[in-house]
């Protein structure tokens, strides 16, 4: 390559010329094939605008004007650029990249823009990201397999040890709240799960079992018998002692929805020497939406020594939105005891 130094650079378009002698008035020339829009026409050494030819059809070029007899017609077709076999060292930087074939990347892939590949793609150890360990770009594979849309990973070596995973992955600017989708063997079991900033959030296990760590679920009792409890007043019951609270939804008495949804509550409270002259007891599960009741009349001829009252309900609630026990005493003595015994619970069921 004239004016250049240093090694010839790899790879480079290719051309295919061929030469004619004309008859008298000939336009038409049968060529071995070219790609339209890929073609120069010389006619006696002067190169040819393109509104002097016709070059369509990938095979015939035409003149616009019959040639003289002996004149010579040189028609120069160029290939398209293509790679083949090719081998790259340092640093290769990609912008947008459509390929046709397979794709095997033995090692670390870096490809800062979209890749879009129609067949099977292997990246054997690869990734694609605009950085190490950063913010990943978008990777688009269209039907890569025969029979479906989608994209195999594929394990090739022997089983994994605890803690290994193949998955994708997705890193914020920071690198801090990566978000996976992996599958895990630990040499004794696998397990699909989604993670999200290195938690657990989704899980199913060997067997099908299914967890969601982060799913708001609880349950609290009270931490010691709320004594004499006040009448003709709504009275919250104190569940002091949490057993689980998945998600850090429940404080303080008041369980907070995270997200819309509909919540399954269990509410058991259990009452000591409830007064026969108060004229109803009533336990409210009491919700920003509306309440859930249900009472007693606790005239039996002589105080109830034990009465147990529940509600259950799958109660609507928006996020933000919150959930609390209370009893109300109408009239009577102010005696009643709410025991230890007794328990609130729910959960997020859709």
């Amino acid at each position: 390559m004239a004016g250049y130094l240093g090694s010839t650079p790899v790879p480079q378009a290719t051309q295919h010329r061929e030469s004619f002698t004309a008859t008298s008035g000939q336009t038409t020339f049968a060529t071995a094939g070219y790609t339209a829009g890929f073609v120069d026409v010389y006619l006696n050494g002067s190169h040819l605008s393109p509104a002097d030819f016709t070059a369509t059809n990938g095979s015939d070029v035409v003149l616009a004007s019959g040639a003289s007899a002996d004149d010579v017609c040189d028609i120069i077709s160029h290939s398209a650029f293509e790679l083949n076999a090719q081998t790259f060292t340092g640093t290769t930087t990609m912008d947008v990249v459509d390929i046709d074939g397979a794709v095997d990347i033995a090692t670390t892939a870096l490809i800062t823009g979209v890749l879009t590949t129609t067949a099977a793609t292997v990246f054997n150890g690869g990734y694609a990201s605009n950085a190490a360990s950063t913010q990943s770009k978008k990777l688009t594979i269209s039907n890569p397999l025969a029979n479906a849309e989608g994209f195999r990973v594929i394990q090739t070596t022997a089983a994994r040890t605890s803690g290994g995973a193949l998955g994708l992955f997705y890193d914020d600017v920071a690198g801090t709240n990566q978000t996976t989708l992996s599958v895990i063997n630990n040499g004794t079991g696998s397990a699909f799960q989604v993670s999200d900033g290195g938690t657990t959030v989704f899980k199913i296990a060997d067997g099908g079992f299914v967890t969601m760590p982060l799913q708001p679920a609880f349950l609290a009792q009270p931490a010691s018998t709320q004594s004499n409890i006040a009448r003709n007043t709504n009275v919250t019951v104190i569940f002091a002692t949490e057993r689980f609270d998945a998600n850090a939804d429940f404080a303080s008495n008041v369980f907070t929805a995270p997200v819309a949804g509909k919540y399954q509550f269990n509410v058991n409270v259990f009452f000591k020497d409830l007064d026969e002259d108060a004229n109803y007891m009533e336990l409210q599960l009491a919700t920003t939406n509306r309440g859930y009741s249900t009472s007693v009349d606790p005239d039996v001829g002589t105080d109830p020594v034990r009465t147990t009252m529940q509600v259950n309900v799958l109660a609507d609630l928006d996020a933000g939105d919150t959930a609390f026990v209370r009893a109300i005493q109408s009239e009577g003595a102010a005696q009643a005891d709410i025991a230890v015994e007794s328990f609130f619970s729910g959960y997020l069921v859709a």
